[in-house]
């Protein structure tokens, strides 16, 4: 059980690392399609270089990914 919860807390520290390491060198963009057709926009997520998130619209199963640098 001690073993699964060291293993648990790494895990997390390694994520949180990661991903504040991913954040500050790029900037992302989800947006989130109605259908598999991906013609009708319903909602977007944009994660910023400085950690702040914008979401707008609603999160479906159909969505387009695009990553940008950070200046």
């Amino acid at each position: 059980m001690r073993n699964k919860v060291y293993a648990v807390l790494a895990f997390a520290l390694i994520s949180g690392t990661a991903a504040a390491a991913v954040q500050s060198w790029y900037h992302t963009r989800i947006t989130y399609y109605s259908d598999a057709t991906r013609t009708v926009v319903v909602g977007r997520e944009t994660f910023l270089c400085d950690g702040d998130t914008i979401s707008t619209g609603i999160v479906t199963p159909y969505y387009r990914v695009a990553t940008g640098q950070c200046p």
